[in-house]
């Protein structure tokens, strides 16, 4: 729950719940969880190996909910339960709690976690793949540089999770009782957006090329590896999100789906005709357009600038704005808005087809910008 929304008692409760881990004894029992992970992890393997006919098809994930885990601290044996009563936490819906612990650099597989709280936790730059929680809580957790594999969700909860820049692949188990409020997570900007296809074509311009010097025998070198960064963005791959109906994850799960078909496309460039691709383009931005407010405003800055600019440098559409480019940036603002206060009007064919786009590209740029506004009205109220 953000913490605007929290009482002073319930903020100073959930700050110890977070800041216990950084205790002596906290520390103590992190080891502890993470050794006990992966003990259990290789019993797991183990127990495969030995029989590979029947234990693989029988255990598919190593079973794990913390039932017999115990960890020694200054001569005294504790588990989980012990360890929250010596903060003075009420205990927790869940047989295993582990809330606001924070896990760095973690990979862990195959593995199903049964009745545990992972509240408020933070997976920092980890990988989970092919995990099942059943019968857990992630509330409010956060999984920053992450990324989240074959996760299924299995009577658990994952309200006000945050997702900051990491990769969601095929995550499900997804419905209105396991996410009734949507996470939070890194949107795509629309600069990135941009490059990107602008990277595709000429990509393929490339390709074209190269071909041209394949038939000529001509030696091409491969290009140098180049170094691998971090997510800018949360990255999407493959989530069915067919079960969330609620009105509250509307939003969030059209941005999901948008953005999946986006990638695929992207991915694809190459096989479709110059036609689809230009098509493609238009349809990128215009979407973009339809969604962020800022990519609209960007966009009808460049609009009023570009005719600007062709009405102060070109002599043809209105002589009387030629090399007076802050009165043509005023006369294009004016006819953008359709406000056409008359002191200046075009006076050639060429200048009257130019206002006549201007003003269309006003009239729908000012329609969606409404249209913005209510849905973001619409979602506060």
């Amino acid at each position: 729950m953000p913490e605007a929304n929290l009482s002073p008692t319930a903020r100073n409760f959930e700050q110890t719940i977070v800041s216990r881990w950084g205790t002596s004894i906290g520390f103590a029992c992190l080891t502890a969880i993470v050794q006990y992970v992966e003990s259990k992890k290789k019993e797991w393997i183990k127990k495969a190996l030995s029989d590979i006919n029947q234990a693989v098809s029988d255990d598919k994930l190593c079973v794990i909910n913390f039932s017999d885990f115990h960890f020694e601290f200054e001569k005294k044996q504790y588990d989980l339960i012990l360890f929250a009563a010596y903060f003075k936490l009420y205990r927790s819906s869940c047989d295993a709690d582990l809330r606001g612990v924070i896990f760095r650099n973690i990979e862990w597989g195959y593995i199903r976690f049964e009745n545990c709280d992972f509240s408020q936790c933070l997976f920092d730059n980890s990988v989970l793949s092919s995990i099942e929680f059943n019968h857990c809580m992630l509330y409010d957790c956060v999984f920053r540089f992450s990324q989240l594999s074959d996760v299924e969700l299995q009577d658990s909860v994952l309200s006000y999770a945050r997702f900051d820049k990491g990769v969601i692949e095929n995550l499900t188990g997804l419905n209105d009782t396991t996410l009734p409020v949507p996470f939070r997570f890194e949107k795509v900007s629309y600069l990135f957006l941009i490059r990107a296809v602008i990277n595709e074509i000429w990509q393929l311009r490339r390709s074209f090329k190269e071909e041209d010097k394949e038939d000529k025998n001509v030696l091409i070198l491969p290009e140098a590896p180049t170094k691998k960064t971090k997510n800018k963005h949360t990255i999407f791959k493959n989530n069915d999100l067919k079960d969330l109906q609620s009105r509250n994850t509307k939003a969030m799960r059209e941005h999901i789906y948008w953005y999946q078909y986006v990638m695929v496309r992207l991915s694809t460039f190459k096989k479709y005709s110059r036609w689809d691709n230009f098509v493609f383009t238009v349809e990128l931005i215009m979407t973009k357009l339809w969604t962020s407010v800022w990519a609209l405003l960007g966009s009808i800055l460049v609009i009023n600038l570009i005719f600007g600019f062709v009405y102060s440098f070109f002599e043809t559409p209105i002589p009387e704005l030629l090399h007076h480019p802050l009165k043509a940036l005023y006369f294009s603002v004016v006819t953008f808005a359709t406000l056409g206060y008359g002191d200046i009007h075009p006076i050639t064919r060429i200048g009257e087809v130019l206002v006549i786009i201007e003003v269309l590209f006003g009239y729908i740029s000012l329609g969606m910008l409404v249209y913005l506004l209510s849905r973001i009205v619409d979602k506060k109220y």
